[in-house]
């Protein structure tokens, strides 16, 4: 239990430098912060090895949600650094980096998992021109 306070605590801080780092203009620091802190978190680091990616990866993670749409900061989380934070955001990224979402569905789908917590990322519900019934961020036609 402990363990995992620590852990959440390492993540915050490690999550709330990158993303001021990127706010001020500096993605490559932010980037390099994050790879760091998977050096630190085996469980991150296995997701983006078995996607066969690497800290370039990370950049063009941040830099394709920014140029999608998901380059703001909701509750507190800047959303493309945030979104390489947690196992399911991350897959979801590797996914639309690897073209099986759509880059402009998954900043769509990133910013209401950050604004409310509920998305359901599963590959069947994220298919490269699907849309979600519901999102509070969908485009209009």
């Amino acid at each position: 239990m402990f363990s995992r306070v620590i852990r959440s605590f390492r993540r915050a801080r490690a999550m709330k430098a990158a993303a001021a780092l990127c706010s001020h203009g500096r993605r490559v620091d932010a980037v390099n912060g994050v790879w760091a802190h998977y050096q630190k978190d085996p469980a991150l680091a296995r997701v983006l090895e078995a996607a066969g990616g690497d800290r370039a990866t990370l950049s063009r993670i941040v830099v394709s949600m920014e140029l999608s749409g998901a380059g703001v900061s909701l509750r507190g989380h800047y959303v493309p650094v945030s979104a390489l934070f947690f196992a399911d955001t991350l897959t979801y990224c590797l996914r639309s980096l690897a073209g099986q979402v759509d880059p402009a569905h998954c900043a769509r789908e990133l910013m209401c998992y950050f604004a409310s917590g509920a998305i359901d990322f599963s590959p069947e519900r994220s298919v490269r021109t699907g849309k979600t019934e519901s999102s509070r961020f969908a485009a209009t036609p």
